[in-house]
C-alpha cells in the first residue's frame, strides 16, 4: 500500500491519511514495473493538497488517453498470451504432466511466438541469442529484427509447396585463440520481388565461450541439435511475426561440442581480436556462400 501506518488503531491510520506523504507504487512494492506517468498520476490523486489533484474524473480520463495509445499494444499481447494458453495445458514446474506424463502442452514453436520484443534492445536490424526458458528443455533461439516486406517474404517462401527444402543457412566457424570465441551464422534467402534473384540477408551471432550464460546455449543447442529464429518487424516490434525451425546435422553438433570442451581449459583474454577474426572469415565466406544459396 501507498500509506503505512503503525498500527491498525483509528488513530493511527488517522494520522497516516492526514501527515503521511504516500509512497510511489514501485517503492511500495519493489520490482512492481508500472509506467511513470501512471505512477505520478496516482501520487497526483493521493496528495494531501486538494490544488494538486485532479479537479474530476474527465481530468483524470484525459491524462489516460496517452497512455492508453501508448500501452494498448501491450494489453493485446496479454490478450493474445491469454488466449493462446487457454487453448493449450502449460504444465507446472514438478507436477507429473511436466515431468513427461502424456498430455498436451505448449509447443516449442507457439512458446516462441508468444514472446515479445526486449525492452532493453533498440528497434533497430540487429539479432541476438537468447535461452528461452521452457519447462521442459530451454529453447534455443535467435532473435532478429526486419524490416516488415521482409519479414513477409521470409514467410511467404517459407509456406510455397516447391520451395527448397533448405532456405536458411547455418555455418559455425570457431576461434580459440587468443579467446575462445564462435560465429553462429544464419543466412536467409530473401526474394524481394518477381524475376529477382534470392538476395542473402546475414544474421550472425559471435559466442563468447567465457561467458556462462552463452556456454549454456550452445550445450542445449548440441543436445537438442536445433535452434529458432524468431522475426519482430520494425515497424511493429511488439509481437513476433514469424518463427523458423532450423536443425543442426551430427557433424555441426559434434564440432560444438569439442570447442566447448577446449575452451574450458583456455585464459579469458583479448576477446575483441577473436572477434574481428571472425568477422574478416565472414567476408571471405561470403561469396562462397552467395554461391552455394544460387545453386
Amino acid at each position: 500500500m501507498p500509506l503505512q501506518a503503525d498500527t491498525h488503531s483509528f488513530g493511527s491510520w488517522y494520522k497516516t491519511h492526514k501527515e503521511q506523504p504516500p509512497r510511489p507504487m514501485n517503492k511500495a512494492r519493489p520490482g512492481l514495473k508500472i509506467p511513470r506517468a501512471l505512477d505520478q498520476l496516482v501520487m497526483q490523486c493521493l496528495s494531501k493538497n486538494p490544488g494538486r489533484r485532479p479537479r474530476d474524473i474527465d481530468e483524470i480520463l484525459q491524462l489516460l488517453e496517452p497512455m492508453e495509445h501508448r500501452y494498448k499494444p501491450g494489453r493485446a499481447i496479454s490478450r493474445r498470451i491469454e488466449d493462446t494458453l487457454s487453448r493449450a495445458n502449460v504444465p507446472e514446474p514438478g507436477t507429473e504432466q511436466d515431468q513427461g506424463a502424456s498430455g498436451k502442452t505448449v509447443d516449442p514453436d507457439t512458446m516462441c511466438r508468444l514472446q515479445t520484443w526486449p525492452a532493453d534492445k533498440p528497434v533497430a536490424e540487429i539479432v541476438f541469442p537468447h535461452l528461452i526458458p521452457s519447462s521442459r528443455s530451454p529453447i534455443v533461439s535467435k532473435w532478429v529484427m526486419l524490416p516488415e516486406a521482409v519479414i513477409e517474404t521470409v514467410k511467404r517462401r517459407s509456406q510455397e509447396q516447391n520451395a527448397p527444402k533448405r532456405n536458411t543457412y547455418h555455418r559455425f566457424r570457431g576461434a580459440m585463440t587468443p579467446h575462445p570465441m564462435v560465429l553462429w551464422l544464419s543466412v536467409l534467402e530473401v526474394k524481394m520481388g518477381e524475376g529477382k534473384d534470392p538476395d542473402p540477408k546475414w544474421l550472425p551471432c559471435y559466442l563468447d565461450l567465457k561467458r556462462s550464460f552463452l556456454l549454456k546455449l550452445l550445450e542445449v543447442l548440441c543436445k537438442t541439435g536445433e535452434y529458432r529464429i524468431l522475426f519482430f518487424a520494425i515497424e511493429d516490434p511488439q509481437l513476433c511475426r514469424h518463427v523458423a525451425k532450423v536443425t543442426l546435422s551430427s557433424a555441426h553438433r559434434r564440432m560444438l561440442y569439442q570447442w566447448m570442451e577446449k575452451s574450458k581449459g583456455m585464459p579469458a583474454t583479448q576477446s575483441n581480436l577473436s572477434k574481428i577474426k571472425l568477422k574478416q572469415e565472414l567476408e571471405q565466406l561470403k561469396p562462397k556462400i552467395t554461391q552455394a544459396l544460387g545453386s
